[in-house]
């Protein structure tokens, strides 16, 4: 939903003739687009910046469109990295969004180190229900900032399990 556009921020309820404030709800600085609510916003940018650090990515997080050309193009094939950083994007994607909803109906905020706990979590069970996992000595270190202790094919893949 999020990559197609088809989540209902902000902006996309004005165009439907709704009033709602302009703001995103998560940071309250500027108007709320797909855009800014998943990699503009602060709270949602130091989210991602963590997820990659976790996956030992040092970069910037750009815009939208170069965050999906680079997700296209790295999240494929069957490298424990790859798998990780598959789960990663899709749980902070969630998390973000399920944060949005919570802020936005229920008027509660979580903290970012909270949201990101509940990423590690969504990736770790995920993790422990995998039988086979190809892994090379430097995506089982990569995978340890996720909590895997459990034994996966011969790989230890510490921190999400």
């Amino acid at each position: 939903m999020a990559i197609l556009n088809r989540l209902p921020t902000k902006d996309r309820l004005k165009t439907w003739g709704m009033e709602v404030d302009d703001k995103c709800c998560l940071c309250q600085r500027e108007d709320e687009t797909r855009e800014h609510l998943f990699i503009g916003c602060d709270y949602s940018k130091e989210i991602w910046q963590k997820i990659l650090w976790m996956c030992r990515i040092y970069r910037g997080v750009k815009n939208w469109s170069e965050e999906l050309r680079w997700a296209v193009s790295k999240l494929k094939g069957k490298a424990l990295i790859a798998i990780i950083l598959r789960l990663a994007w899709n749980a902070s994607i969630y998390q973000i969004w399920k944060e949005w909803n919570s802020k936005m109906f229920q008027h509660k905020e979580e903290k970012t180190t909270q949201v990101l706990e509940h990423i590690k979590d969504a990736v770790r069970l995920r993790l422990q229900g995998l039988s086979r996992i190809a892994a090379d000595p430097a995506a089982i270190r990569d995978a340890y900032i996720y909590g895997c202790k459990k034994q996966l094919n011969c790989c230890i893949v510490a921190e999400f399990c």
